[in-house]
């Protein structure tokens, strides 16, 4: 994204979450989520790691467009 410094994780297995993954999460200042669900990583996510994650949702059955993913990020990183 232009002028911004981001980051992507890809979390391939949900169960059992990567051995490392709350030391990757605490390196970051903010954590976004996008989910297209109701936040169940998230949810997840807050409670394992103890991370102030944000959540970015749609439950349409559409997939995000990539600028929908870009407003929203820039939103969250706006505070």
């Amino acid at each position: 994204m232009e002028g911004l410094e981001v980051s992507h994780i890809h979390v391939r297995n949900i169960w059992p979450l990567p051995k490392n993954l709350g030391d990757l999460l605490s390196g970051f200042d903010q954590v976004v989520v996008p989910e297209m669900n109701n936040g169940q990583l998230l949810t997840i996510l807050r409670s394992e790691y103890l991370v102030d994650a944000q959540g970015i949702n749609k439950v349409t059955g559409q997939p995000f467009a990539i600028a929908e993913l870009e407003e929203a990020v820039r939103a969250h990183l706006r505070g």
